[in-house]
Formats: C-alpha cells, structure tokens, sequence
C-alpha cells in the first residue's frame, strides 16, 4: 500500500508541474508581441525590462506554450491539440490563464477565442480581439482597439485614440483621448465618459451615453436613447424610434439633429449663440429658453435666436416632441 501510494505521489507530481508555465525570453524595448490563447485568460501587463516574461497554468488538455519569433514578431502562443475528425476519444482542452510581462513600450496584439483578456501599464500601441471574452485596458498605451463580439469591452486610459466595439456587450470608454472616440455595440450599450476631441458613436438598440465631449459628435442608433453632453459640440445625432438629448453648447459648425418616433431634448449652456430650427409632423415644439428671440412659430416649425445666432442648430422629427430649454 505504501508502495503504491508513494509511486502515485511521484507521478502526480510531474503532472502537477507540467501545468505550470514559466518562460522568459530577452527582447528589444520597442517592436510588437503578439499573444494566441484559445480559452481561459490572458493578462498583459508592461514592465521596465527588456524581457518577456510568461507565467500561469496551462490548461488540461493543452500540449505546450511557444514563446518564439516570427516575422520580427515575438509570438506567444497556447498550442492545443489538432482537430482530428471521428475520432471518439478527442482531447478536451479546458482553459489556459496566461500573464504576460512585456517592455513597456511594446505594441501589445491579443487573440482570443474565449479567454478573457487584460492590458495594462502598455505605453505602445494594443489591439484586443476576443469573440466571447470580455476586454480590459487600463494605463497610458498609445492608441487602443479592443473588440468582441459577446464580451464586455472596457477601455479607461489615457490615450491617443479608441476604437471600441462589441456586438452584444457593453462597451464603455473612461479616461482622457487626446484624439478621438470609436465606440460601436449592435444590443449592448455604449458609455464614453472620457474627455476627448471628437466622438463617433454607432448602436442598434443600446442606449447611448456620451458625456465631456468636445468638438465633432456623430451618435447614430435605431432603438436605443441618445445621451450627449460636452462643448463646442458640433455634428449629427440620428435615432429612429430613441429619444434623444444634448446638452451643452453647441460650436460654429452646428449641429443636426433627426429622430422618427423619438422624443428630442435641448439643454442648452445659456452662453450658447445658435439659430435653432425645430420642425415636426405631428410631434409637438416647445421653447423654454428664457430670452430667446422667437423669428418664426407655427404647429410645424420654430425658429428661434439664442444670443447671436452664430451657430444652426437643426431638429427634425415625425411624430416626436422637441423641447428647448436653458442650463
């Protein structure tokens, strides 16, 4: 008996470590890695050395990690078992959770099937894939595109540019963009609180939030609600059967807004000089703006002047109601 038990202590114990990664491979501070895992998760996190360092547990089921060059890429992979067709006896290849130490100023490109995925304290350029794993960026990278298709995506940086999208998940970006914001979802919602240039914002029946926007916004959605706040807004807000409300104040370029069944809300700064049009079918127009100069009024259409009408701002619905009010 104690025989047989020591003898399957000394072959558990091969096992046990054959599950533990750790690789370490010397690297220029600048250039590209690349990170491959199918299931489980995947950390990325930038440190000060010129070396690569992955850690973690390799999934049951899985062969091997590769840590090597390719195409001047240094290329971490999670290799499984090839698909062999009829065969009963296939492998099942359970999750890898990886933690990739890399220099600070690396590119950093995640592939992922399930895993989730993490970056942080990159300084170079990320890009994040996952069809249904969440994404997670954090720090100061260069320029950030996260995607998924079901998972979350959250991006909270201080960054050049954000390209963010998911087609069932929430998407939300934070932070400060010292360019501009990319944010899509088809079902899930769409938050961008970062500070940032300009905003391009896409959804199908998520809701809409965009708040310390400055310069161009471009929101489109078709049943979701439409939310915008900043200054010097200029740009096209669309929602089909959404409401949708801006608040702020409104740059020379002006702003057009149109909306089908949705309800329309303008809060705008008491600063603000814009010429405001609002035109309706059977919706109905009210103006609440205290000293605003009225130039043309009719069961379809109001004009009115707010300061020096430097501005035009344009709303059109079908059957929606449109407000005019004062902050």
């Amino acid at each position: 008996m104690f025989a047989a038990g020591a003898a399957a202590v000394l072959l558990a114990a091969p096992a046990a470590a054959q599950g533990r990664i750790d690789e370490r491979r010397a690297t220029p501070a600048t250039g590209t890695v690349q990170v491959h895992n199918l299931a489980g998760s995947v950390r990325v996190v930038g440190w000060d050395r010129n070396e690569v360092h992955v850690t973690g547990t390799l999934g049951r089921g899985a062969e091997r990690v590769e840590v090597q060059n390719e195409g001047g890429r240094l290329v971490v992979r999670v290799v499984n078992p090839p698909s062999q067709r009829g065969n009963r006896r296939r492998v099942e290849v359970q999750g890898t959770d990886l933690e990739v130490r890399v220099p600070d100023r690396k590119r950093v490109d995640v592939h992922t099937v399930s895993a989730e995925v993490e970056v942080r304290r990159v300084e170079g350029e990320v890009e994040a894939h996952s069809v249904s794993g969440g994404v997670a960026v954090t720090g100061s990278p260069r320029a950030v595109r996260a995607q998924s298709r079901s998972g979350e995506v959250r991006v909270d940086a201080r960054t050049g540019s954000v390209r963010a999208s998911s087609v069932s998940g929430e998407v939300s970006v934070a932070g400060t963009v010292g360019g501009r914001v990319e944010a899509q979802s088809v079902s899930g919602g769409v938050s961008v609180t970062a500070a940032s240039q300009g905003v391009k914002v896409e959804s199908v029946s998520g809701t809409v939030e965009v708040s310390s926007a400055a310069g161009r916004a471009e929101v489109q959605t078709v049943s979701g609600d439409i939310a915008l706040t900043g200054r010097r807004l200029e740009g096209a807000l669309r929602s089909v059967s959404g409401s949708v409300v801006l608040r702020g104040d409104v740059g020379r370029g002006g702003v057009e807004i149109e909306s089908h069944s949705g309800d329309v809300e303008l809060q705008l700064a008491r600063s603000t000089s814009a010429t405001v049009e609002m035109t309706t079918f059977s919706g109905g127009l009210e103006n609440d703006f205290a000293g605003a100069r009225i130039t043309r009024a009719s069961r379809r259409e109001y004009r009115v002047v707010l300061g020096g009408g430097d501005a035009r701002v344009r709303v059109t619905t079908f059957s929606g109601d449109v407000k005019l009010s004062g902050r």
